[in-house]
């Protein structure tokens, strides 16, 4: 299977990485992904010892509100890159959102609708008119 800790390490230095690399942003910048997702995949392959990476979660902080989007049963599909079942999905999504909530981040889920309205949602949750 690999070495699931290394892969760990690799993933938190990368997610460092990018968000030192946005720190400068003039702009507001959306992140897909976020040190605490680190956290939750250390959780799901039960890492021993997540020390480094809860320091990390505290020390790299970005917006308290996180969108997520859950796993939509009508649009899910799998591929070559999206290899989850809908149901492993689903608890990945869970497990996401409890470690996002232990990092003390509001989750705020984007509703199920078109592209344009989920874009809308974001911008205007975000104190921002769409």
């Amino acid at each position: 299977m690999g070495d699931t800790r290394e892969y760990t390490n690799l993933m938190l230095a990368r997610s460092i990485e990018s968000f030192l690399s946005l720190k400068s942003a003039e702009l507001p910048t959306f992140c897909d992904r976020g040190v605490p997702d680190v956290l939750c995949y250390a959780r799901i392959i039960q890492l021993a010892d997540v020390r480094t990476i809860s320091s990390a979660c505290k020390q790299f902080r970005y917006n308290q509100k996180v969108f997520m989007l859950p796993p939509w049963p009508e649009i899910y599909t799998t591929d070559s890159e999206r290899k989850q079942t809908l149901e492993e999905a689903i608890e990945t999504h869970h497990m996401m959102v409890g470690a996002y909530r232990d990092c003390q981040y509001e989750i705020v889920e984007v509703p199920r609708a078109a592209v344009e309205l989920r874009a809308d949602f974001i911008l205007k949750t975000c104190g921002f008119s769409p």
